[in-house]
């Protein structure tokens, strides 16, 4: 059974002649054998063992782009809507997948409103043509909900059996369809293993990072968090530059490979080849004379001629293969380090090679201080160090979330940054082949926590603006803004130091000063002293049979007398400081209207109801020969003021009882009619053109 599995996988006899014969496919299982007691592991199968052939011989990603309603949004320092910078991400991005890769799009949300099975498959992954996945990016018009959890396993199923496939999720929220993006992954996981899912989260929150983070984790992908459009550009990047090497998600998974910070003085010993057996084995480590690695290296080999795809993909810690005699090339790729190598592989000898990777591992963490545990929401990312002089910046070679995990790295110099809030850390770690560099950050940072009240031991408001600031001698007004929110319980990560807390709603402002210290979690209540008042505006059924549209207003009666809140709800609340008020309500733009004075002293709530008082008059044109056009009325009060102007032949409206005068202008000609408006009444005033 296993001289069939080895021999009959995937191709004819004729196909598979070349490589290996009858005899030399028998004694290739003896080596295969020998060389994994020698190595203690298991052999595995080869890749495509009992796997439905791809349709394409490259990588297939399919991109799934959000065209939910609210990537309308943009981004902080962009102009644009986010999908926008979003589309020219990928734009500069997908031209360096390979030349044999397979590129589709999907989108969902993107052509109804408030449907949850709103997923469409735009472009299949079928080819690399990069313009047919821009063209329909180019119409996108964001409009409808978020069914992110129908759309990933709509494109687990479109890439069901293919090998090397891969999906980059970009999206700016949660499923809001109430679908569990972590069970749907884990779903996926299991039933499709080794299609990854990586994650381009854009500007979510802690709580909805939480949500969706689990996808790439759940599948062996890479979890990316940009909040600004640089790091949006480098995350769409990375995403599409891992896609083009998935093989299975093994390079995108935590990476344990060495027992010691440096190489060792002596390389370890080689697996010895059975002898007389035709085939390979290859062991990858970090440096020359470090260990084997004991994690998947996604391994590639191809004909010397280079002319053809590769004759085998694979991702397992080490590879063992049985192979013709002949000059071959492989390749092993760990992380972000690769390595290639000519190889011979005897007629009657097997070959045992190791690849060195040249390359060491960081593995980044953040604490507020040394002996606090590890702080979680920190953002980590690595770029080269040092450009060249001249050189436009280095580019973010890794970004994520997960403090502790390892990056496999060239060996080189590279510049590692911690960012949480608004505490920023970098370091500087040198690499080299076969080492690890934990790059630990103190960041020296503590958490404030504000919650803003009506007042003293008061239920707690929505709506607050919280700004903290903190001193600076170079600013005009001494102080520098350090951050603002209007969430309604909002955190700041901040370093270690004395701030100014300043809590605004309406007219109402408190200002605070707060000490946070290395890893405290200072938390602050502001009272802002104010009453809850609640207006209701009545108004007579006779003359108002429809809802219409009040405006309700609060002027100040201390100090200057301006404008405190206004509302056009139907019973507006309005949350006031101490002091005297007068509460006004005024029907459309005319002159009906009702107020009340009140004073404030205390923060008690106040329930104040006024009401409306007038009539509806009727207004018409009567031409018993010809229809009335182009004509313009004017009311005006019993002091000459214009309360009303239409250009209706018969208009209706809602005046203050009193007395009246209605002029219309008609064809070159002027009429006026007096009359009075009483409560509650319904009066018509018709005028005639004679």
């Amino acid at each position: 059974m296993e001289i069939a599995l080895w021999y009959n996988v995937g191709k004819s006899d004729q196909d598979r002649a070349p490589l290996m014969n009858n005899r030399q496919c028998i004694a290739a299982v003896v080596f295969v054998t020998a060389v994994c007691v020698s190595l203690c592991l298991p052999t595995g199968k080869p890749v495509g063992a009992a796997e439905a052939p791809r349709p394409g011989p490259g990588p297939s990603v399919l991109v799934v782009f959000d065209g939910s309603g609210s990537m309308w949004g943009k981004l902080e320092g962009d102009k644009g809507p986010k999908f926008y910078a979003v589309r020219e991400a990928l734009r500069r991005s997908l031209p360096q997948l390979s030349p044999d890769a397979n590129v589709g799009l999907m989108s969902f949300g993107h052509r109804r409103k408030g449907d949850c099975s709103d997923v469409e498959l735009i472009v299949p992954p079928e080819g690399r043509d990069i313009e047919r996945v821009m063209s329909p990016l180019e119409k996108l018009n964001p409009k409808g909900k978020g069914p992110l959890v129908v759309a990933i396993r709509e494109a687990a199923k479109s890439l069901a059996g293919r090998r090397d496939a891969s999906i980059v999720l970009i999206h700016d929220g949660p499923d809001n369809c109430q679908q569990d993006a972590c069970a749907a992954a884990t779903e996926i996981a299991r039933s499709q293993p080794g299609l990854a899912i990586h994650t381009i989260a854009i500007a979510l929150d802690e709580e909805d990072w939480k949500k969706t983070s689990c996808v790439a984790a759940a599948t062996g992908g890479r979890a990316f968090e940009p909040d600004d459009l640089s790091k949006l550009d480098a995350a769409v990047a990375e995403a599409v530059k891992l896609a083009n090497l998935d093989t299975g998600g093994g390079t995108t998974k935590p990476v344990k490979p060495l027992q010691s910070t440096a190489p060792a003085a002596l390389p370890a010993p080689l697996p010895s080849p059975a002898p007389s057996v035709p085939g390979l084995a290859v062991f990858a480590s970090l440096g020359a004379g470090g260990p084997p690695v004991t994690v998947p290296v996604r391994w590639r080999v191809f004909k010397a001629d280079g002319k053809e795809p590769p004759l085998l993909e694979t991702n397992s810690a080490q590879l063992v293969e049985p192979l013709a005699s002949g000059t071959y090339v492989v390749e092993a790729q760990l992380g972000l380090a690769s390595a290639r190598q000519t190889v011979e592989v005897g007629a009657k000898v097997g070959s045992t090679v190791r690849l060195v990777l040249d390359a060491g591992v960081i593995t980044p963490s953040a604490r507020a201080f040394k002996t606090s545990g590890m702080m979680e929401g920190t953002t980590y990312s690595v770029r080269e160090a040092n450009p060249a002089s001249g050189a436009a910046p280095s580019r973010t070679l890794w970004i994520g979330r997960s403090g502790g995990t390892d990056i496999v790295l060239p060996a080189g110099t590279y510049t590692v940054r911690a960012e949480v809030g608004h505490v920023v850390k970098e370091e500087t770690a040198t690499l080299a082949p076969g080492s690890r560099t934990p790059v630990e950050f103190v960041l020296g940072s503590g958490r404030l926590e504000v919650t803003v009240a009506l007042a003293d031991d008061g239920p707690a408001i929505e709506n607050a603006v919280i700004i903290v600031s903190e001193d600076d001698t170079d600013a005009p007004s001494g102080r520098r803004e350090v951050s603002r929110s209007a969430a309604p319980r909002p955190e700041f990560v901040l370093p270690a130091g004395t701030y100014y807390v300043t809590a605004r709603h309406g007219s109402a402002l408190v200002r605070q000063r707060v000490a946070v210290g290395a890893g405290d979690i200072v938390k602050r209540t502001i009272a802002l002293g104010l009453a809850r008042v609640e207006l209701t505006t009545k108004i007579d059924n006779k003359i108002a049979a429809a809802p219409m549209a009040i405006l309700s207003q609060a002027f100040r009666l201390d100090g200057d007398q301006s404008e405190a809140a206004r509302s056009t709800a139907p019973n507006p609340v309005f949350l006031l400081p101490a002091g005297r008020y007068r509460l006004e309500s005024r029907l459309g733009s005319q002159n009906v209207r009702a107020d009340r004075t009140i004073n404030i002293r205390t923060s008690d709530p106040q329930h104040v109801s006024v009401a409306l008082d007038g009539g509806q008059i009727t207004l018409k044109l009567r031409d018993n020969q010809t229809s009335v056009t182009d004509q313009l009325w004017e009311v005006r009060d019993s002091d000459e003021r214009i309360v009303w102007r239409t250009t209706q032949s018969e208009a209706k409206m809602i005046l203050a009882p009193g007395r009246y005068k209605a002029r219309v202008d008609v064809r070159d000609r002027r009429l006026e009619r007096s009359f009075d408006v009483k409560s509650g009444e319904q009066t018509t005033i018709t005028v005639e053109l004679k």
